[in-house]
């Protein structure tokens, strides 16, 4: 299990390699409804939380977070449906 306060703390250690292994979801009215042009995030990542829900990450927060840790890594791995948006963010 991988809340994004986990993910964040593991960040904060400076890893080369990152896999991740969750939900992606399009930001699109299908998948979000009609509020997604609210948010301009190309897409979600859903963690799941300690409880068992989950807890959608933009696009634009892993970004922003990713670039204030200065991390350069040796390799991503993304398993996850939809997930192109992460990989641009690499």
């Amino acid at each position: 299990m991988l809340s994004w306060n986990h993910f964040s703390d593991m960040l904060n250690q400076k890893p080369k390699v990152l896999h991740l292994s969750c939900h992606g979801i399009k930001n699109c009215e299908d998948t979000m409804g009609a509020n997604y042009a609210l948010n301009k995030a190309k897409g979600f990542l859903l963690f799941e939380q300690p409880c068992g829900g989950g807890e959608l990450v933009s696009s634009n927060q892993l970004e922003d977070f990713i670039n204030s840790c200065g991390i350069k890594f040796d390799l991503v791995f993304v398993a996850a449906c939809k997930s192109q948006f992460v990989g641009q963010i690499f």
